[in-house]
């Protein structure tokens, strides 16, 4: 049978490798065994027009755009050479099935042409730059990308200080994730994002140990412009990198993995009491002023992994009793802390998980002065994890 003298409804199954209940005649047409590659479908794209509108929808759904200098030359893996680029019109025609785009910037200024083709993807959702082309090119994508009412996520690999310098506003962005914020020296600060509920601070590591002249890029985050900020992600960071201003009350998730040098409790006063989820990862935290009395009703998971300085931080906080912690920690951690009478009357009034990050002797469980042991010794703490001495080993030690 002519693959066009299949029914329309066949056609779209092949494309879009659905896997429904047909007639068994219909079988050998439809139920392939893996789902056909951008290949197949630039194939399926250059048979005629018949298969160019039913491959479109799939193929263009979802775009990469690779850049050489300032024009377009790569589009979902299929090369357009300059002069005869043909990129942009093929792009311009299938707009409206476009929903992602993913764009590779390579440093450079980026078409006009391109520029004015933006407000033709009415559809798109999601947008992502890597490597941004430079600061005027970019603030001109950015503005373009502002007045599209249906983008919902934006994320923007090795973001330069001076993104954000042109006034802009993206009134429907709900998510924003910023990765490898840039060595560049300066301050960010971000637009006024009042549907965002989901922001991502990803900073590279050669911003935090290698600064230029012995300064760091810097994210300004004015709360207030967040009205409605729900999960907030931190990596990477040293102190200096962000300034909190202002209020998030209804902030209910925070993560925070591999930074150090941060003021956590600044952090926690400006989110507000309103949190449900924390999680800390491999950060730690420079000794500070604990306010007691802070409490978090809400608050249903709590995790702190390798991160003794936040474990002291939510000992002098107020979490629910019913909340079980999730603590993972060094069994030497314990015992020159400061803050030991409240973080043994932390672990007395919860139930916690608490594993260890590397193996501990039996004998220093058996030792009643050591305060790991006085830990473990709690009825409420549950031993998880692989490092622990096994029970045999306890009995024969004793």
């Amino acid at each position: 049978m002519d693959l066009l003298s299949l029914p329309v409804e066949v056609l779209f199954l092949i494309i879009e490798n659905v896997s429904v209940d047909i007639p068994d005649w219909m079988s050998r047409y439809v139920l392939t065994s893996e789902q056909l590659s951008t290949t197949d479908l630039w194939s399926l794209y250059n048979v005629c027009h018949t298969t160019r509108a039913y491959s479109a929808p799939r193929l263009f759904r979802s775009v990469k755009i690779r850049f050489s200098g300032a024009i377009a030359v790569l589009l979902n893996s299929r090369r357009f050479p300059y002069p005869r680029n043909h990129l942009l019109p093929i792009l311009a025609k299938w707009a409206l099935h476009v929903r992602e785009m993913d764009l590779w910037g390579d440093e450079e200024s980026i078409q006009p042409e391109f520029l004015t083709l933006l407000p033709c993807f009415g559809k798109l959702t999601t947008f992502s730059v890597s490597y941004p082309p430079e600061a005027t090119a970019f603030q001109s994508l950015l503005a373009q990308l502002a007045t599209m009412p249906s983008l919902q996520t934006m994320s923007v690999d090795f973001m330069s200080a001076r993104t954000w310098m042109a006034p802009m506003s993206f009134w429907s962005l709900r998510s924003l994730y910023l990765c490898c914020v840039d060595h560049e020296p300066g301050i960010s600060v971000l637009p006024a994002l009042p549907a965002l509920e989901v922001l991502s601070l990803n900073f590279c590591c050669y911003c935090v140990y290698c600064p230029r002249d012995m300064e760091q890029p810097c994210i300004t985050l004015n709360l207030d412009h967040l009205p409605r900020l729900r999960a907030l992600s931190i990596s990477g960071a040293q102190e200096g990198n962000i300034i909190c201003g202002g209020i998030s009350p209804h902030l209910c998730e925070l993560d925070i993995s591999f930074s150090s040098g941060m003021s956590l409790t600044r952090i926690l006063a400006s989110l507000g009491s309103n949190l449900e989820e924390v999680h800390i990862c491999d950060s730690e935290f420079p000794p500070e002023k604990l306010l007691s009395g802070q409490s978090y009703p809400f608050m249903r998971r709590l995790s702190i992994l390798d991160s003794v300085s936040a474990l002291t931080v939510f000992a002098f906080s107020e979490p629910p009793s019913a909340l079980r912690p999730l603590v993972r920690l060094n069994a030497a951690d314990l015992e020159n802390l400061c803050a030991w009478p409240q973080v043994i009357e932390f672990f007395q009034n919860h139930a916690v998980d608490l594993s260890l990050s590397g193996p501990v002797d039996a004998q220093c469980l058996l030792n009643q002065t050591c305060r790991l042991s006085e830990v473990v010794s709690l009825p409420g703490v549950q031993r998880i994890g692989p490092h622990w001495p096994r029970a045999s080993s306890l009995e024969t030690e004793h």
